[in-house]
C-alpha cells in the first residue's frame, strides 16, 4: 500500500485570546471554576448508586452510563481484547516477513472497531434527535407563554367613535349635493368668481 502523507494546516487569519492564568485566580473564581474533592466524591457516589439500581433493574438506563454497567463493561473489554489481538498478530506477521505497513494495521484495527463506531454513531444521532425535539418544545412553550401574557394584559376600553364611516359620510354628502339644471351642465365652462352660499341658493331658485 502507498504511504499517505499526513499534514497539518493552519488558517491564514488566526485570532488569539488571552486568558487569565489559574495562579492569578481569586479564591472565589477558583471555587467557581474547579471541582472540589467533596464535589467529585459526591458525583462518584451518585454514579455508583445509579449503576447499582440499573443492574438490579429498578432504574432505567441513564444516558452516559451505557458503558458503565456490568454487561457493557464485559462487552467493552472483549472488543478491546479482539482489537489488540488483531493489531499484535499483524505486527508479528510483518516482523517475520520483514515488512512494515502501518496503514494496513490501521485498517485492520478500524475493521475490528467497526461495531463500536457504529453504535457510537447511532447514539450520537439519537442524541441529536432528542436535542432537536427538546429545543422545539422549548420554543413552543415560550411562544405559548408570550401569547398568554399578551392575552392577560388589560385591553383599553375603546369608546364608540362619533365619526361616521367613510361610506356613511359619502352617502350623507351625496344627499346634500346641489343638482344644477341641464343647461348649466351642458354649457361650456366659463371663468366664474367664487360665489357665496347664499348666491348659489338664489341661483338654484331662479333656475327652478
Amino acid at each position: 500500500m502507498t504511504n499517505i502523507k499526513k499534514t497539518v494546516t493552519f488558517s491564514a487569519h488566526v485570532r488569539c485570546k488571552f486568558v487569565l492564568h489559574h495562579k492569578n485566580y481569586t479564591q472565589q473564581e477558583r471555587s467557581n471554576t474547579f471541582m472540589s474533592q467533596k464535589e467529585m466524591q459526591a458525583i462518584k457516589e451518585d454514579i455508583r448508586s445509579a449503576l447499582k439500581a440499573i443492574d438490579e433493574g429498578s432504574m432505567p438506563m441513564q444516558r452516559g452510563l451505557e458503558t458503565r454497567t456490568i454487561d457493557a463493561t464485559r462487552r467493552r473489554a472483549t472488543l478491546k481484547d479482539e482489537a489488540r489481538t488483531v493489531v499484535l498478530d499483524e505486527q508479528a506477521d510483518q516482523m517475520v516477513a520483514g515488512d512494515h505497513d502501518p496503514d494496513f494495521i490501521a485498517i485492520l484495527y478500524q475493521r475490528a472497531c467497526h461495531t463500536s463506531q457504529q453504535s457510537a454513531s447511532m447514539r450520537g444521532m439519537m442524541d441529536e434527535h432528542v436535542a432537536k425535539r427538546l429545543r422545539a418544545e422549548d420554543a413552543t412553550k415560550q411562544q405559548q407563554e408570550q401569547q398568554q401574557q399578551q392575552e392577560q394584559q388589560p385591553q383599553p376600553d375603546c369608546e364608540q367613535s362619533s365619526l361616521q364611516s367613510p361610506t356613511q359620510n359619502k352617502r350623507a354628502f351625496s344627499s346634500k349635493v346641489i343638482s344644477f339644471p341641464s343647461k348649466m351642465r351642458t354649457s361650456p365652462l366659463k371663468p366664474m368668481k367664487m360665489l357665496a352660499v347664499g348666491s348659489i341658493r338664489k341661483l338654484v331658485g331662479r333656475t327652478k
